[in-house]
Parts: structure tokens; sequence; C-alpha cells
């Protein structure tokens, strides 16, 4: 059957999808959403779906880079906006932010539980067109004050980790706030030691 969708019904059937996809990655997942689902909140066919994505996962992968625009966009902008802050605040503030800003989303569930599951399941050459791995967008959030690469390499590991905490709240208990606080300042302390009292400086080695 032949679809023929306006420039502007396609805008309108894409924003709806992802906007639901956003949806069903909160919950109940993504392993749980049917492309019924999806095309029934845009008002579509099923069959019209794969005229917008070849696949529920490449759908879900959108979502996967907007959940990354949004909380590495708001640690690299916290960096880039407090140039007169000691390094090593500068930074642990700036990734406090952005787990604060991944914990709000209500997508936890979905980075831990879907996402590795997702990208195995998307073909290589797409994944080397559209996809940038949590590690990239550190390594690019932190590198206007982390100058030394190794530096930068060991941060984009210990900050990832850091963010896989977030799953463990729960566990952890009333106090894991302050752990992170602490993990993050103690972490950018090792990272940054003459950034203590200099402000706005760039860690070398």
């Amino acid at each position: 059957m032949a679809y023929g969708f306006t420039a502007e019904e396609r805008q309108r059937i894409r924003f709806a999808l992802r906007r639901q996809a956003c949806a069903c990655a909160v919950s109940p997942g993504m392993h749980k959403t049917t492309v019924e689902a999806l095309t029934q909140a845009a008002g579509i066919s099923k069959g019209a779906f794969y005229l917008f994505y070849p696949s529920k996962e490449l759908l879900f992968l959108e979502v996967l880079e907007e959940l990354h625009t949004l909380v590495y966009g708001l640690m690299a902008e916290q960096i880039r906006e407090h140039p007169e802050l000691p390094a090593q605040r500068r930074l642990s503030q700036a990734v406090l932010s952005a787990c604060d800003a991944l914990e709000s989303s209500g997508m936890l569930p979905f980075w831990e539980n879907d996402v590795p599951a997702l990208i195995q399941k998307i073909p290589e050459d797409t994944l080397a067109r559209q996809y940038h791995a949590d590690s990239v967008h550190i390594r690019d959030a932190l590198r206007p004050v982390l100058a030394d690469e190794e530096r930068l390499d060991l941060a984009a590991a210990a900050v990832q980790s850091l963010m896989l905490t977030l799953t463990h709240r729960r566990q952890i208990g009333p106090l894991y706030s302050q752990v992170l606080r602490i993990t993050a300042e103690g972490l950018f302390r090792e990272l940054c030691p003459a950034a203590s009292s200099a402000q706005g400086e760039v860690c070398h080695d």
C-alpha cells in the first residue's frame, strides 16, 4: 500500500514517534514496547512505521542520542560557563549536574537495562554513523579542562563508572547523594591536584 505523506506530516509523525518512544523508554521499557504501541500514538499504521524507521531499535537509538545530548550537553555547558571556578570544583559540579539530569529524566532503567541490548542489535555501520558512546561524550565535555589525554581517558572511565552507581541509589540508601558528591570531588582532586586553589586552570601533567 502506498503512503503519501507531506513533508509537514512526515515531520509531525517523526516527532510523535520520538515522543512516544521517549515515554515508553521510561515505562514499560524498550523490550516491552511494540511497534503497534508506537504507531497508535502517531496515528499511523504498523506498515507506515517502516517508512520512517527500518526498525524499532533505530527509533530508540535516536532516543538514546537525545538522552546523551541532554546529559552530556549539560555537563559540557556547566564546564564552559564557569571558568572562574577551580578546575577540580568545575569538573565535579558538572558531573554531579549530569548525574542529576540523568536521574531526573526517568530513563535510568532504559539506560541500564535496554541500552546494552539496543547497541548490540544496531548494525555496525549504522552505529559508526549515528552513535557516540558515553565515553566519547564525556571526553568531549571534559577536554577543555583536562588537557592530558591519559588523564582524560582515566577521567572518562571513572565518570562513566560513577554514573552507573545511580542505579544503586536504593541499595546505598539516604547517604547516596553525599557519597556521590564526595566521590566526584575526590576523583578530580586526584586528577587536578594543583587546581584546588587555582581558578580557571587547565590540568596538565
